[in-house]
């Protein structure tokens, strides 16, 4: 299961809020937020760099197995 850091961003408003069906359910990735994992604790944890920093983009993921 692949998860990431942040909303999916696939559509402008996520059809969730909308209570609409996802018309995207094979790409859309759930949030790791959206189940309580704390990312950034996570990241720390793990040794790796959690800095937010206003001259770049970090993008944040995750696969479970």
């Amino acid at each position: 299961m692949g998860m990431i850091g942040g909303s999916c961003e696939l559509c402008g408003v996520c059809k969730a809020v909308t209570r609409e069906p996802c018309p995207y359910p094979v790409k859309a990735r759930m949030s790791l937020e959206s189940i309580a994992i704390d990312v950034i604790g996570l990241l720390d944890h793990l040794g790796l760099e959690s800095e937010f920093r206003p001259d770049r983009i970090k993008w944040t993921g995750c696969v479970m197995f």
